[in-house]
């Protein structure tokens, strides 16, 4: 643990959890990177404009966890093209079934079962805050989270317009609890999340397994959610 200030240290032990899905829970962003950058550069290809899939994967990587719509946006101006509702709902589609087919592959990460098992003994819910669209959050929910620990979830929420990760979906968390917004911790993969909650009131960490935390300024950091609930 580094950056953690005494309210969050509690609030690992005792808090209320609201968790981001790809890259937190479920072991998936190198195959969601690969699936947007190959889904834009076919878009690219069949215009006739020559991408460069490093510059796809740069964007990507700064932009993961903000709604969809914004990383294909800001791929497509890249290389001077704008986005209209169609062209966004024809690669949103494309992006859907590429990653349907190659997702099925990744699997929850070991220490998220762990968890949930914790969380699941002791009666503990939980909430996912997710910029994935509904769809396919649901879509992937009922497919890697065995049945014996989706009930542990009180909210699985995906991303929509005006409905979306942080403010608009810690308020309908908060509306249907009885839990104060002090006692909640968000925990998310990228440092994006982090700032989310903070902009919210929300207490937030960042989940770092890999140990390269590349955000500019220092956060709180967890390198695994066997620190979280760890109930004795």
């Amino acid at each position: 643990m580094t950056d953690l200030d005494e309210h969050q240290k509690w609030l690992l032990e005792n808090g209320t959890f609201i968790f981001d899905w790809d890259g937190t829970l479920f072991d998936s962003m190198d195959t969601k990177k690969a699936n947007f950058v190959a889904i834009v550069s076919n878009y690219l290809k069949k215009l006739d404009i020559i991408s460069d899939k490093k510059i796809l994967n740069d964007i990507y990587v700064s932009l993961s966890g903000n709604p969809r719509s914004e990383i294909i946006e800001k791929m497509l101006t890249q290389f001077g093209l704008n986005i209209d509702s169609s062209i966004y709902e024809t690669l949103d589609s494309a992006l859907f079934n590429l990653n349907k087919s190659n997702l099925e592959k990744c699997i929850l990460f070991p220490d998220t079962l762990r968890l949930l098992d914790r969380l699941t003994e002791h009666k503990r819910k939980v909430c996912i805050s997710s910029s994935v669209p509904q769809s396919e959050l649901d879509y992937f929910f009922q497919l890697v989270v065995p049945s014996e620990y989706k009930h542990t979830f009180d909210a699985v929420l995906g991303g929509a317009e005006q409905f979306k990760k942080g403010e608009p979906h810690f308020s309908f968390i908060l509306s249907n609890s009885k839990i104060k917004r002090p006692q909640f911790l968000f925990i998310g993969d990228d440092c994006s999340d982090v700032e989310i909650g903070r902009e919210s009131g929300i207490s937030s960490i960042l989940i770092d397994r890999s140990e390269k935390n590349l955000c500019r300024t220092p956060v709180p950091t967890i390198r695994s959610l066997d620190l979280i609930c760890a109930l004795k």
